[in-house]
């Protein structure tokens, strides 16, 4: 005589819900792992992309300086002051930095602009800028970090996209807050 069949009937029952039960379980948690790594990459592909147009404005001025329409100095405030008004989901922005880390651009923080923040680092110790030029350099990566969204509040994680114009030798980027995928 099996074990299952000297069972009773209801402990038969109690146990099938059981695994319907685990089956429904890990059905779920698989489903929700499958749409954070949706949302995960919907938002690598709208950072890519954000960076990517400004890049072509980069690209743009720098064409221009080259073509002798406009000085180089002129091509890099042009730029600048372009990639300063740009704004996307919001209040998100696009932030440079020079390739030895001074800070080209940052219109949220337009203090920081002339400054090095080579050695500014997360709340986790995480060199900040040393990481954004890094993923630049390896052909545009992303970077995850950590960074104050209210003063005085915890920082949360934030994923930025960087990549590289080498004949400026600058990082461009931009980034989002990433916490609500945990949520």
């Amino acid at each position: 005589m099996s074990i299952a069949s000297s069972l009773r009937v209801s402990t038969r029952i109690q146990a099938l819900v059981g695994l319907a039960l685990i089956g429904l379980l890990v059905l779920c948690a698989t489903a929700l792992y499958e749409l954070k790594s949706s949302m995960l990459e919907e938002r690598q592909d709208k950072l890519k992309s954000q960076v990517d147009s400004a890049l072509s404005v980069v690209k743009y001025f720098h064409a221009q300086a080259r073509d002798g329409k406009i000085s180089d100095e002129q091509a890099r405030q042009s730029a600048k002051e372009v990639l300063r008004g740009v704004r996307y989901s919001g209040n998100e922005y696009i932030f440079v930095y020079q390739n030895d880390g001074l800070t080209f651009l940052h219109p949220i923080k337009p203090e920081f602009e002339g400054q090095s923040k080579w050695d500014m680092q997360d709340s986790h110790g995480k060199f900040l800028i040393r990481e954004l030029i890094g993923a630049a350099g390896h052909g545009g990566d992303f970077v995850e970090y950590t960074w104050e969204r209210v003063k005085g509040q915890p920082p949360e994680p934030r994923l930025a996209y960087a990549a590289a114009f080498e004949p400026w030798k600058l990082t461009v980027g931009t980034g989002v807050y990433i916490d609500d995928l945990d949520k």
